[in-house]
């Protein structure tokens, strides 16, 4: 199918309508950067597949000066089957509308159906038909001037593989490989969760089995059970229990319950069993205190010791005063004896027959006698009335002495005392307390009563602790009864899940089984895979080697050829450059060559694709302005294949330079009768698009050869 015509608006480089005729077996777009031309093969390539992915969605496509504020682009297009075909694509920015004309009319879902029909049928049997037919027109038609070297070094060596087999037409049984290996994973993953559920189900089936294992053979008689249970319920009601009241048949709760309220009679039995010896203790306590009367006693004789402390005390103090009086009496005297001695001595010296003061006659040995004693200091009655005096004090002294002692250790008894009656009044108080809590009268508390109590106690908590024995051994005997029920449960269930055990080994074995054919067809579709795209590279490498020689690009690596392999199941595919002479070899052009020389080989790639496949989507070539790709020397190449390309496919080339558009005018200038060349130059770009005009170049069959080109 080749390209007739195409008319925009609102599309991108061109706000306004414009008409390009494209019915030429060359057709050149000459123009400087930014006016459009790259504009031209988006529709083209818009308006097939309903995208650009370089550019992103339909909101890009529009332009922002739109008249309408929608991107419309119609393309006609021919070829000998369906005649002309007319597609118009419209959107606005959001949805996207479209118009087929082809013999009938189709509109949207069936117009993109219908054009994917008519340009690659294969991408109908792809998951994403519209993707498919794009990389289609990526790979051997539109060659976009900032994505050349994509196939050589961007894409992975995977991607080029499966790109290489839809080209080839082996991409649908790639796929189909994927699709097993993708079916083949799901598989795996339901194999996993079934042999999950069958491990569980052994887990099952083991633990049924352990819990049966424990379970007993046999089961108590089950009506001399009930008929415990009834006596026990009776003997429960006569003991005062509510439990046994309302539940007259034998089940795990009613003898939960009865058990519970026994344990908890028991409890609250055994507190007040508890409560009663502690009465009994501080009865006993309160009993061995002092009574009053010795308190009494202790208070009278600390009294008494007391009033003799003050007796005592009072006889002291006068005492003391005494014997201070006398030892005054003693100083005065005692001068009064040393002055008397002195005059004695003096008289003793002095004295004559008569008195030498008053000259008197005196009894002369009397009076000597007299002085000696008194010269002598003999008057000795003064002195002894102290030191009686002094004797007396010191004795009182003793003797209070005596009575502060008696006084406080009788005032210790006392307090002592004070403190036991004290005791003995709270001790009392706390037998009477406890008492009131247990429920014992005032007048019963003795120690016979309360120990007459105890007993009775401990008698009913044994009664109580004897039913709750009686009802758990009836429990037992219940549970024992109700275990041959789930015996029988658990046997079903063993059974059950021996036979499901069974059935699940059975389907995991055939899922095996499948699994293993299934890994089988899957390396049997990769090696055929590999094998057929290997075959079909093969049979067109002579035809890549010739298009990679005509454009020359390195001095050295001259070879070129494109290889596969397969790798973690998986096809991989990588052009590798050769030189022959030195048998130096790489699958990595892009590390040996430089920017220009590796454009060239993604360019001779992509024509040797687009001349040597069986189909294609448009028997065109269209080639954004490969001259920035390219240097010199290799365009002198490229013009030069492309001369003799043009009589297979219809070339639509673009080119911001005026002197290699009039080259290209020249070298493809139609040389047959039915010729075409069409040259459409864009320049003076505004909001609304470029201005373009048209030119035919005549048909010349003088043949021209190509020798350089000047600067």
């Amino acid at each position: 199918m080749r390209l007739l015509s195409l008319d925009v608006s609102g599309f991108r480089a061109f706000s306004g309508r414009h008409s390009l005729d494209l019915n030429g077996q060359a057709v050149l777009l000459v123009g400087d950067n930014g006016t459009g031309k790259t504009s031209v093969f988006d529709a083209v390539y818009w308006a097939l597949c309903g995208r650009v992915p370089r550019i992103g969605g339909n909101a890009n496509v529009v332009s922002r000066w739109s008249e309408t504020g929608e991107a419309t682009v119609t393309l006609a297009l021919t070829d000998d089957v369906n005649g002309k075909v007319v597609i118009t694509r419209t959107t606005d920015g959001e949805s996207q509308r479209v118009r087929l004309v082809a013999g009938d009319e189709y509109r949207d879902g069936s117009a993109n159906d219908r054009i994917i029909q008519m340009l690659w049928e294969d991408a109908r049997l792809t998951d994403d038909p519209s993707s498919a037919l794009s990389d289609a027109l990526e790979r051997c038609v539109y060659l976009q001037q900032d994505r050349v070297r994509e196939f050589v070094e961007a894409v992975s060596d995977q991607d080029r593989f499966l790109a290489m087999s839809d080209l080839l037409g082996v991409g649908r049984v790639t796929e189909l490989q994927m699709q097993l290996d993708r079916a083949r994973s799901a598989w795996t993953r339901v194999t996993n969760v079934a042999k999950s559920d069958r491990d569980e189900l052994a887990k099952r089936l083991s633990s049924t089995e352990t819990r049966l294992a424990a379970l007993p053979t046999e089961a108590p008689d089950a009506a001399k059970v009930r008929d415990e249970w009834r006596q026990l319920a009776s003997q429960a009601a006569e003991m005062g229990l509510r439990a046994s009241r309302k539940d007259s048949d034998a089940s795990a709760s009613a003898i939960d319950r009865l058990s519970r309220e026994a344990d908890a009679l028991a409890v609250t039995e055994a507190r007040r069993r508890d409560g009663l010896n502690r009465l009994l203790l501080d009865i006993a306590a309160a009993a061995s205190l002092p009574p009053a009367a010795e308190v009494d006693a202790s208070i009278a004789k600390a009294s008494a010791a007391a009033a003799d402390v003050a007796r005592l005390r009072a006889a002291l103090n006068d005492a003391q005063k005494q014997l201070a009086e006398a030892r005054r009496l003693r100083l005065e005297v005692a001068s009064q004896r040393e002055e008397l001695r002195t005059l004695a001595q003096l008289a003793l010296r002095h004295l004559g027959e008569t008195c030498p003061v008053c000259g008197q006659a005196f009894d002369h040995d009397a009076t000597i006698h007299r002085l000696s004693e008194i010269a002598a200091g003999g008057d000795v009655s003064v002195q002894k009335a102290a030191d009686d005096t002094g004797h007396a004090v010191s004795l009182l002294s003793d003797q209070l002495s005596a009575a502060q002692a008696l006084l406080t250790s009788s005032t210790a008894e006392m307090r002592a005392a004070e403190i036991a009656v004290q005791v003995a009044k709270e001790q009392q108080g706390r037998v009477l307390q406890r008492a009131s809590e247990l429920g014992v009268p005032s007048e019963g508390i003795a120690q016979l009563a309360i120990q007459a109590q105890l007993r009775k106690s401990e008698q009913r908590i044994l009664q109580l602790r004897e039913l709750q024995a009686a009802a758990e051994s009836i429990a037992v005997r219940i549970g024992a009864i109700a275990d041959q029920a789930r015996r029988r449960e658990l046997l079903h269930d063993r059974d059950d899940s021996r036979q499901r055990l069974q059935e699940a080994d059975t389907e995991l074995a055939r899922r095996d089984e499948t699994g293993r054919t299934a890994t089988k067809l899957i390396d049997a579709l990769r090696e055929s895979t590999s094998d057929l795209v290997t075959t079909q590279l093969t049979a067109l490498e002579p035809l890549v080697q010739r298009v990679y020689g005509r454009i020359d690009p390195h001095p050295v690596f001259k070879s070129v050829r494109l290889i596969t392999w397969m790798r973690a199941g998986r096809g991989r595919l990588s052009a590798e450059v050769a030189d022959l002479v030195t048998d130096v070899k790489s699958s990595s052009p892009a590390m040996l060559l430089s920017s220009s020389q590796t454009n060239a080989l993604a360019v001779a790639i992509f024509l040797a694709l687009n001349l040597g496949l069986p189909t294609r989507p448009l028997d065109a070539v269209m080639l954004d302005d490969p001259l920035q790709s390219l240097d010199d020397v290799n365009l002198l190449g490229l013009i030069d294949l492309l001369r003799r390309t043009k009589q297979q496919r219809q070339l639509l080339i673009s080119t911001h330079d005026d002197r290699f558009g009039q080259l290209l005018g020249r070298k493809l200038r139609p040389v047959e009768r039915n010729g075409r060349t069409v040259i459409h130059r864009f320049f003076d770009w505004g909001r609304r698009g470029p201005n373009i005009t048209s030119t035919y170049i005549p048909q010349d069959a003088e043949v021209y050869r190509l020798v350089g080109r000047t600067a």
